[in-house]
């Protein structure tokens, strides 16, 4: 092969290959574009406290929620919790279910004389100033009446966590088994609650409610998950998200946590028992003090009566006195 029958040949492979490459970037044109895929979003998670009185059942609910024993259950009759604690799992420690951020806590009221228990709310804003899905105002089945303590207690939280939290309530009455709560009527003074709760407080809506079992039944059809479930996401679709604005605000600002704390533990005092009953006994004292007052008074007018009353009849007696002489 000569070295003209060479050079054709090369400008002969080198069309074949510049045709093969036109058909790739024909192919690749015609080719549709792959659709962009979206980046894939975080899976779900919840923020949840329990609120309420010691005894009501908060750390055994929240276990329930988590499907583990994670939080020291009462197990006798002094309290258990005495401090601000956190667990997260699975709902129902299922796997495919939400990760759920469950925070239990002490009872405040009564006890702001405790400076650890002053202490442990300062740790409960810092958990919830972020955002919390869902407060659980946890109530044992078993407390039928709506009663002052209830109403105390309530108004400490909303002067804690500001009516801002209102809107994320959903109370749960604890221990609601067949045994304890057995027939549909015994749950209405309950259900009451919420509007009663509505009428005191001034709110747009009642409360949601729900009716947890024990732990071991709490899974169950009818043991309170899955109405647990269904307000939790009520509120997720229908409620802003909660914020403590003052808190942060002045965390913010410089104040310290302590500070902050400090500044509001007056305002708390208001609804803490003590505090009514040195209003009461003010109040009995005032009272005691007027109906003394009162009857000093309307002893010192009687006496006073009995004075002029008697010195006409000393005149009458002088003059008839004369007239005989």
């Amino acid at each position: 092969m000569d070295h003209e029958q060479q050079l054709q040949q090369q400008q002969y492979l080198l069309q074949l290959q510049q045709l093969e490459q036109q058909r790739q970037d024909q192919q690749k044109q015609q080719r549709p574009a792959p659709a962009e895929q979206e980046p894939a979003s975080a899976p779900r998670e919840f923020t949840i406290v329990a609120l309420g009185k010691s005894g009501e059942g908060k750390s055994t609910l929240l276990n329930a929620v988590l499907g583990s024993e994670m939080f020291l259950a009462k197990t006798s009759v002094s309290e258990v919790t005495k401090t601000v604690g956190m667990a997260t799992n699975h709902f129902l420690n299922i796997d495919s279910n939400p990760m759920m951020h469950c925070i239990d806590t002490p009872s405040f009221n009564g006890k702001l004389h405790d400076p650890n228990r002053v202490e442990q709310i300062g740790n409960l804003l810092k958990l919830v100033a972020g955002g919390v899905d869902a407060f659980l105002f946890v109530v044992k089945c078993t407390r039928y009446r709506y009663d002052n303590t209830v109403h105390q207690t309530l108004q400490t939280y909303q002067s804690l966590l500001t009516p801002a939290f209102w809107p994320k309530v959903i109370i749960v009455f604890t221990h609601a088994t067949p045994e304890l709560l057995p027939a549909t009527q015994s749950r209405l003074p309950l259900i009451a609650w919420a509007r009663e709760i509505q009428e005191t407080f001034n709110l747009p809506a009642p409360p949601l409610t729900v009716f947890a079992m024990d732990y071991v039944r709490f899974p169950y059809p009818s043991g309170g998950a899955q109405d647990f479930w269904e307000r939790l996401m009520e509120l997720d679709a229908n409620t802003a998200p909660y914020r403590h604005t003052p808190f942060l605000e002045s965390i913010g600002s410089g104040f310290s946590i302590e500070d902050y704390v400090q500044r509001i533990k007056g305002h708390l005092a208001q609804f803490e028992p003590s505090y009514f009953e040195n209003q009461a006994e003010g109040q009995y004292k005032e009272n005691e003090h007027k109906k003394r007052k009162e009857g000093r008074f309307s002893l010192f007018r009687k006496s006073t009566q009995g004075t002029s009353s008697s010195k006409p009849s000393r005149n009458v007696s002088s003059t008839s006195s004369s007239s005989v002489s």
